[in-house]
């Protein structure tokens, strides 16, 4: 059984299948395996959460955006799909399509070479063009600063990128966004987000066949430079690879390097004396505070497994000594992936990680709004509330009517104690039934007419917020007493509503009727 991940900063790890997470703070007290047999000490990964994709990915890419996650999947010529990934509750995840939910812009081209975080910005490029394709060349960005949320066209890569007869890599280095050639090592084409224009760069990073590189922001600058590492797989004579790690002292200005160090004692600490060549991958991620785990997915010696170090970084001061970087090693274990494996699966290379707050994707509601409103006296619905509301909403009186205003009084407590974070909260479920109620009553106004398509969207929108309603109710179960008293609440608001199918004006609540009905059967 899974712990439960409660909210806070997570490694995620994400393979063509899955997405799995570790909270940091059980990561950094993992331990060390001294021993060099590392399959007799194999044991279960300690997963916290872990969801299957909604569709198998070969090249999964995520962005964050307003604080929300985003999965992207397969690239394909009917649109491609964009995830959102959402914290439900213990140790689960949920999904949603974010362009059809409206939590996101869909993509303003069907192919992309790159996607990435700049800061709160999300960067989306696209290399070589391909009329034939629906393919070209671009840059896009989507900002919370730019108004409503939108991909704006930026300026393009120099056409001299595509002079390049391979695609170039892309990655963001102290906030700029880099393309490196293949074929073309110390040539990088970097983008300044301001003052929003490209620049060549020819000593950039000249480190023959090593592509990848990662910033380690929280070791600082020094003297206007940047402690960068890279990683790659070196054969050998045997089966399989093994992994060779590089930190790198880099110029802020050129990214030309000006000192380079092999980590040897951190190679050799991964204890598995191969990795399968093509079924594993190495991430690097930043956990801050001078420190960075190391992960290994996929078949270790032929064993599907997590290999995780945890390591703290710091500079040596000392000019005259050949190393300029100390390696403290914290955390060195593998793990057992197969209990999470579906047979039908495959092997599960991974493919990228990241940190996430899972407070940041939750889908609970905001515990201090309800703490707020605790002890609120909550008006009771009963039948007679909503003949009496139904009576003034008829008539169009506009004044006081205590039992009819209970209706709304009661929907406004439940507005403010659970307060939105996301389009699944309850709150955006009540909102939609207050609106689909003005349209009934608008629809009387007019006779029904002109109304029916209108009347017919709002439907479908209403009930799949029911149905989010639903989630959210099922983790409220076995909390504290004060939270479970306001679901209680919407049982009763239920039970009222039942009623109020057999009363005098059943038109106004009928949509509720049908609502309730279908959050009660599913």
């Amino acid at each position: 059984m899974m712990e439960s991940a409660e909210t806070g900063e997570c490694l995620w790890m994400v393979t063509d299948d899955y997405i799995f997470g570790i909270r940091v703070e059980k990561l950094e007290k993992l331990g060390k395996n001294e021993d060099r047999d590392w399959k007799s000490h194999l044991e279960k990964a300690p997963i916290d959460f872990r969801l299957i994709l909604p569709e198998s990915c070969t090249l999964p890419r995520y962005f964050i955006f307003d604080s929300k996650l985003f999965l992207v999947g397969n690239q394909t010529h009917s649109g491609t799909k964009i995830h959102q990934i959402s914290y439900v509750g213990g140790d689960t995840l949920g999904t949603s399509e974010a362009v059809a939910t409206g939590a996101i812009p869909p993509l303003p081209i069907g192919f992309f070479s790159f996607l990435a975080n700049i800061k709160d910005d999300v960067y989306l490029l696209e290399h070589g063009a391909a009329p034939h394709l629906a393919i070209k060349t671009g840059l896009w960005v989507l900002s919370p600063r730019l108004g409503s949320p939108n991909w704006h066209s930026m300026p393009a890569p120099p056409t001299e990128v595509e002079s390049h007869n391979e695609l170039p890599y892309g990655f963001v280095l102290n906030d700029k966004l880099l393309l490196h050639p293949w074929t073309a090592p110390g040539v990088a084409f970097v983008y300044y987000p301001e003052p929003k224009k490209w620049i060549k760069l020819e000593r950039a990073l000249s480190l023959p066949d090593y592509s990848v590189f990662l910033g380690v922001s929280s070791l600082g600058d020094v003297d206007d430079r940047s402690v960068v590492l890279t990683w790659n797989p070196e054969g050998l004579s045997g089966p399989g690879v093994k992994y060779e790690i590089h930190t790198l002292l880099v110029d802020n200005k050129d990214y030309c390097i000006l000192r380079h160090q092999f980590l040897d004692e951190l190679c050799e600490a991964i204890q598995p004396s191969y990795f399968d060549d093509g079924c594993s991958n190495l991430d690097l991620v930043d956990l801050g505070n001078s420190k960075v785990c190391v992960i290994i997915g996929g078949l270790a010696e032929g064993i599907p497994s997590l290999c995780i170090l945890v390591v703290e970084l710091g500079l040596v001061q000392e000019k005259e000594q050949q190393r300029f970087l100390s390696v403290r090693l914290l955390v060195n274990r593998v793990f057992d992936m197969r209990p999470y494996f579906l047979k039908d699966r495959g092997v599960q290379v991974l493919c990228t990680s990241f940190l996430f707050s899972l407070s940041n994707g939750t889908l609970d509601i905001d515990r201090d709004s309800v703490k707020d409103h605790i002890g609120e006296k909550v008006p009771t619905l009963t039948s007679a509330s909503l003949e009496a509301f139904s009576r003034k909403r008829s008539s169009g009186e506009d004044g006081p009517s205590t039992e009819g205003d209970n209706v709304v009084k009661v929907a406004q407590s439940k507005g403010s104690s659970l307060k939105r974070r996301e389009l699944e909260s309850g709150v955006v479920g009540l909102d939609k039934y207050v609106e689909v109620s003005q349209l009934k009553d608008k629809a009387r106004e007019l006779g029904m007419k002109d109304m029916t398509e209108a009347l017919e969207a709002k439907e479908k929108e209403s009930e799949e917020m029911v149905k989010q309603i639903t989630t959210l109710q099922s983790q409220l179960k076995g909390r504290d007493e004060k939270i479970e008293a306001l679901t209680l609440k919407v049982c009763e608001l239920e039970n009222a509503l039942k009623d109020a199918k057999n009363s005098k004006e059943p038109m106004a609540y009928d949509m509720f009727g049908k609502g309730f009905d279908r959050a009660r059967t599913s």
